[in-house]
């Protein structure tokens, strides 16, 4: 009979620690149109760490991770460039969010697990009071981001160096 260990999705806070993990993940999920180099990803790290997560799979007792969430605040029609380290002057908005990347491993996709990072996200106090968040859709994947409740925004800022498909999109968030 084969062995039925129960396979464990954990979502939890990124840590610096995960940079290995997240390259890793960066080339299985967008092969290498979409790289963005390690000083560039720890520096979305830094600037995100309250608000963006990792989902880590266990079984039998060895973890890794199948998936990350990176999100910040940032101006709105504003767009950090691929591979390029972040603006602080854009940085400063309290009202607006930026999903910079959400990526999953694609042996795990299917599985709840992208919402489950989104869910983590919009749970945390900081994008609880802001107005939109916002994201560039690539790959085709704008039909993913119409499920998730993001629209194309009318006006698309420039945004070049994330492909001539890539799409600005913005979803206005509930406020209380």
């Amino acid at each position: 009979m084969p062995d039925r260990a129960p396979v464990v999705i954990r979502i939890r806070h990124i840590h610096e620690a995960d940079l290995d993990s997240l390259n890793r993940l960066q080339v299985l999920a967008y092969g290498h149109d979409f790289l963005e180099a390690p000083d560039v990803i720890l520096d979305k790290i830094k600037q995100g760490k309250e608000t963006s997560f990792v989902a880590e799979k266990t079984l039998h007792g060895y973890s890794s991770l199948v998936g990350y969430c990176l999100s910040h605040a940032y101006k709105p029609q504003q767009v950090p460039p691929l591979n390029s380290l972040l603006n602080s002057a854009q940085l400063t908005s309290s009202h607006h969010w930026y999903i910079h990347d959400l990526s999953l491993d694609p042996d795990a996709r299917g599985q709840g697990i992208a919402q489950a990072l989104l869910d983590a996200v919009y749970a945390e106090k900081a994008v609880q009071h802001c107005q939109t968040i916002a994201l560039v859709a690539v790959q085709n994947s704008v039909p993913f981001w119409q499920k998730q409740g993001f629209v194309v925004a009318e006006e698309q800022p420039k945004m070049s160096s994330y492909g001539e498909d890539a799409r600005y999109m913005v979803k206005l968030l509930a406020l209380d």
